[in-house]
């Protein structure tokens, strides 16, 4: 065998390596090859959760459709998370709480100010991703430290959540 035909079956060897990795990725776009892959891509859970925060009717606790709504993405692991919200009273403060089934108090998770459109961001990281998760008015709340109470109800100004975290519903994201 010589030097030359050594190399040539070198190459062809990492030639076939390279394209065999190459039919195994994923499809461009993360799109499974085959239904084989579509089963394996079901069954992994994204470390980036959401939940759903709404403006609901307090006599039927329904959704308002078209009202003040919220989107809450958080990494359980990390506790980092961000919270966007739009349609709320413009200019005015809001705090995003957690509230264990324990009125009127609950866990502050961050609080800001609306802009002149009545949008909202906020951020921060929290570690107890169970129960309810709400978006207050400041002006209904006392802090002390981490720790809220409720000191007026006007639940028309608030954002509820879609479901309570760590129940499953079915069809949700989390």
């Amino acid at each position: 065998m010589t030097l030359n035909s050594t190399y040539q079956k070198s190459w062809r060897m990492l030639a076939v390596a390279v394209f065999c990795c190459l039919m195994t990725e994923p499809a461009v776009g993360g799109e499974p090859r085959s239904a084989m892959d579509k089963q394996a891509v079901a069954k992994q859970r994204s470390p980036q959760r959401t939940l759903a925060l709404y403006a609901k009717d307090p006599l039927t606790w329904k959704i308002r459709p078209g009202g003040a709504h919220g989107t809450l993405s958080y990494h359980e692991k990390t506790g980092q998370f961000s919270f966007t919200a739009r349609k709320l009273k413009p200019l005015s403060a809001y705090l995003l709480v957690r509230n264990a089934d324990s009125p009127p108090t609950g866990d502050l998770l961050a609080r800001g100010m609306t802009n002149k459109a009545g949008e909202l961001r906020l951020s921060g990281r929290w570690s107890d991703w169970t129960n309810k998760i709400w978006l207050v008015s400041g002006n209904d709340l006392t802090i002390n430290g981490n720790r809220v109470t409720l000191r007026a109800w006007n639940p028309e100004l608030y954002l509820f959540e879609e479901k309570v975290l760590g129940v499953s519903c079915g069809e949700c994201d989390e």
